[in-house]
């Protein structure tokens, strides 16, 4: 959308393809887009620029969509086990997809994890960018780094406490980088030097109606809770 002084809101729609031109016609569950950068203020170009990714269930894929054309240049897609996958192109350069084209009621659904809600990150205090996937059917979390150009650089996962074998995700949200403790009469320290050291939050709504809670700081990735109680 893009909106000038005086002037009606403009929506655009962009359609969605593959490397090479195949439409991804599958529905989407969730959607974030790279941070902002730029200045604040300055008159938005004509053509929208950056990455956003679009979850897509039935696919069990996480797309990452270049905004100026809409093609799929980059993504993470999860296994039967929650387990990520950074795409990679063919030798053409280009991804090439197969997902059920669903807006028309076709094609053949797959086992596997859905993925169905997102959260991207950017810290400004270490400068680290994260990616959280969370899958209604699984109770693996996917934390994804990505690059400069808000590209999947790595992957790790999460695995939360699942008792029943059931357990899926519903929401995901990443926090900032936070320094743990303080010190009398001074309140919280965020600052490197804080007495507990520096910790990054995942926070995942479950579907057994319980809100989890994982360290992700330097890929330790370990759920701090797990004598989760659901009364």
């Amino acid at each position: 959308a893009a909106l000038g002084s005086n002037q009606p809101v403009r929506v655009d729609s962009l359609a969605v393809t593959d490397g090479h031109g195949v439409p991804l016609r599958a529905k989407p569950a969730a959607i974030v887009s790279q941070p902002a950068a730029g200045t604040i203020g300055t008159m938005c170009p004509e053509t929208p620029t950056g990455v956003a990714y679009v979850a897509y269930p039935s696919c069990h894929l996480v797309a990452g969509i270049d905004l100026s054309s809409g093609t799929v240049v980059t993504g993470i897609q999860l296994d039967a086990n929650g387990m990520p996958t950074i795409l990679q192109p063919g030798s053409d350069g280009a991804i090439a997809l197969s997902c059920p084209d669903e807006c028309s009621g076709g094609g053949t659904i797959t086992d596997g994890a859905r993925p169905t809600s997102l959260d991207l990150q950017l810290d400004e205090s270490t400068g680290r960018r994260t990616l959280a996937i969370g899958a209604e059917n699984s109770n693996v979390v996917t934390i994804a780094d990505l690059d400069i150009n808000s590209h999947p650089a790595s992957t790790s996962t999460v695995a939360l406490q699942n008792t029943t074998g059931t357990l899926g995700v519903n929401q995901v949200k990443v926090s900032p980088t936070i320094g743990m403790g303080g010190v009398n009469g001074q309140g919280i320290n965020d600052s490197a030097t804080a007495p507990g050291g520096l910790m990054q939050f995942l926070y995942a709504i479950t579907s057994d109606a319980t809100i989890r809670v994982a360290n992700i700081h330097n890929s330790v990735n370990q759920e701090c809770d797990t004598q989760v109680d659901p009364r």
